[in-house]
């Protein structure tokens, strides 16, 4: 049942992406569009064997056709193996983002540099580290299919450096591979000009 449902996606989204000249015609990926989007995101740390799990919110507003500002927001829900050293690892990053539309720009990828701020606790024991402001490096990677003027499919993979310092003299490694994906808005802000 996985498999038929996996080939009948596919079947759909190169259907949609070949038919151009049939689809209606809408210009979504240009300056003034705001993009949205919400989603459960999985966290690979990548100097231990956690997993984390974090509600992701992000926004971005074009500011050209290939630059935009995004602001990211990753709430810690928790880790899934036990015997875990991470108490709170949510985070907020901003940075920008150079887009490359292909097939009349409804497919768009894109790379981007968003640093931040994580409010990270730890533990070791019965030790438990205050809750404090810990800085962070990311890259960004990821993919968006409008299939509408109002929604996109997106695909975003995240690389977040970091280190957290603890009352007890000891320095956890942040890295961590994250994960999004899932169903997202648009909205143009400025009209498009008639030609």
């Amino acid at each position: 049942p996985m498999v038929v449902r996996i080939v009948i996606l596919v079947v759909f989204l190169l259907n949609a992406m070949g038919s151009g000249a049939q689809a209606p015609k809408f210009d979504v990926l240009r300056k003034g569009l705001l993009r949205g989007h919400l989603s459960i995101s999985p966290g690979l740390m990548l100097n231990s064997d956690l997993t984390n799990i974090y509600l992701n919110g992000g926004c971005e507003y074009l500011l050209g056709d290939r630059i935009s500002f995004a602001g990211n927001a990753y709430w810690f829900i928790n880790s899934q193996q036990k015997g875990k050293w991470l108490k709170n690892n949510s985070s907020v990053m901003w940075g920008f983002r150079y887009h490359f539309p292909v097939l009349k720009k409804k497919l768009d990828t894109y790379i981007g540099f968003e640093p931040g701020v994580g409010f990270v606790q730890a533990s070791a024991g019965d030790a438990v580290s205050t809750l404090k402001p810990t800085p962070l490096l990311s890259g960004t990677a990821g993919i968006a299919f409008h299939v509408w003027k109002i929604f996109n499919f997106f695909a975003e993979a995240r690389y977040v450096y970091g280190e957290h310092s603890t009352a007890w003299n000891e320095t956890y490694k942040l890295d961590e591979i994250r994960i999004s994906a899932g169903l997202g808005w648009n909205l143009n802000l400025i009209r498009k000009k008639k030609e």
